[in-house]
């Protein structure tokens, strides 16, 4: 018997998973994916900031804040 090794999207996966369960002549072993290591307190912080500024770039394409020009930045500097 040969493994294949499968990536599919997580929205997708119990769908295969009934269709690969109703072939007879497969046999299914689903795989834990591997765990993250833990962020110390420093990447969290990063973390956190990259998030406020994705928000903060997400509410400018809304239109409802005005970001700061580089030439206001290097100023303000």
């Amino acid at each position: 018997m040969r493994q294949l090794v499968v990536r599919v999207p997580d929205e997708k996966y119990g769908f295969l998973m009934e269709l690969l369960g109703n072939l007879s002549f497969v046999e299914t072993e689903p795989v834990k994916p591997a765990a993250l290591p833990a962020l110390t307190s420093g990447q969290q912080e990063r973390v956190g900031e990259l998030r406020e500024a994705l928000q903060e770039v997400e509410r400018h394409q809304r239109g409802e804040i005005q970001l700061r020009s580089l030439d206001e930045l290097i100023d303000e500097l």
